[in-house]
């Protein structure tokens, strides 16, 4: 599989998305297109407010998910190209890579459904086009539990024989829920950062120190005039992320897989993106180069990868 592959234009079918959700969380998720978030909204004892966009409006924000899932690999592979077990695969791309796994673009399956519980899978057999050597599946879990939204992901080798193998979540978070420009909080545990000298948004080496205008072991009030797009690693799982003003807080609760972590700040938007991820940017090629950060495992033919992500609801009625 080669050539570049023009990206594809979706749009947020209200109608056929799916609400689950309690008198904490209302949580509206979109099967037909990649069994993605696209409302992530929680009350705070007077109002709803949408700690993710509202993608129900979603001319307001330039974006097709608030929350789209990654598999078999998240993020970017350079060119398209990697090698694994001494064979050489290409992939279709996208703006010159291959980005963000296979899944998030297509419709899922609904296998389960309750008022606060969704349950989808894919099977990448069931399409004529992939854009991936192996045959595999994926099942994701939604479940929101008093203030909290569980998320379980997982991938499947369905092949003959072993694949690399990579996932993870990509969500967005609004920048304010009160008033434009106040203020969020970053507080990740990260042990450092990918070198991109290219600024291709992949690693230009191995992982360093953290720089001081991205501490987010000790707190990180998010830029509104500097941009950043990164790969972290050494993700310890945990995290938050805090608007003081509004009192509001998400809790991060990640399952020891998610040895990464990608953030994502883009300048005069009103949202960045928080990324629990297995593997780095560019992680199958770091993996055949042997690299040990690179997240990539080697799936058997019938093994399983499978990660959590929960997010927690705060509500601070003191500051």
């Amino acid at each position: 599989m080669s050539g570049n592959v023009s990206t594809k234009q979706l749009s947020v079918d209200v109608h056929s998305s799916v609400v689950i959700g309690n008198d904490h969380i209302e949580v509206s998720i979109n099967p037909h297109e990649g069994a993605a978030v696209i409302a992530f909204n929680a009350f705070n004892g007077e109002k709803w407010l949408a700690l993710r966009p509202d993608l129900r409006e979603y001319e307001k924000y330039e974006l097709w998910d608030t929350n789209f899932l990654l598999a078999p690999y998240s993020n970017r592979v350079r060119d398209g190209r990697f090698t694994f077990a001494e064979q050489t695969y290409q992939l279709d791309t996208t703006n010159d890579h291959a980005i963000h796994g296979d899944t998030w673009y297509r419709p899922w399956e609904i296998i389960e459904q309750t008022a606060t519980k969704l349950v989808c899978c894919f099977d990448s057999q069931a399409h004529a086009y992939r854009n991936w050597p192996w045959h595999f599946a994926t099942q994701v879990t939604y479940e929101v539990i008093d203030q909290t939204l569980h998320s379980t992901l997982t991938l499947c080798n369905r092949d003959v024989s072993a694949m690399p193998a990579g996932l993870g979540w990509h969500p967005y978070f609004s920048r304010h829920l009160t008033r434009p420009g106040e203020p969020v909080c970053l507080h990740f545990n990260v042990a450092g950062i990918y070198p991109d000298v290219h600024e291709e948004r992949m690693p230009s080496g191995t992982a360093v120190s953290l720089p001081s205008h991205l501490d987010l072991v000790n707190g990180l009030l998010l830029p509104h005039d500097r941009a950043f797009d990164v790969c972290l690693t050494g993700y310890d799982g945990k995290g938050s992320i805090h608007w003081p003003e509004s009192k509001m807080e998400i809790a991060f609760n990640c399952s020891a897989a998610c040895t990464h972590l990608v953030m994502y700040n883009p300048v005069g938007k009103s949202f960045f993106a928080v990324e629990p991820v297995t593997n780095a940017n560019n992680g199958l090629n770091l993996y055949a180069e042997n690299e040990p950060t690179s997240g990539i495992v080697s799936l058997a033919a019938g093994q399983s990868l499978s990660a959590t992500f929960d997010m927690s609801v705060n509500h601070h009625t003191k500051i």
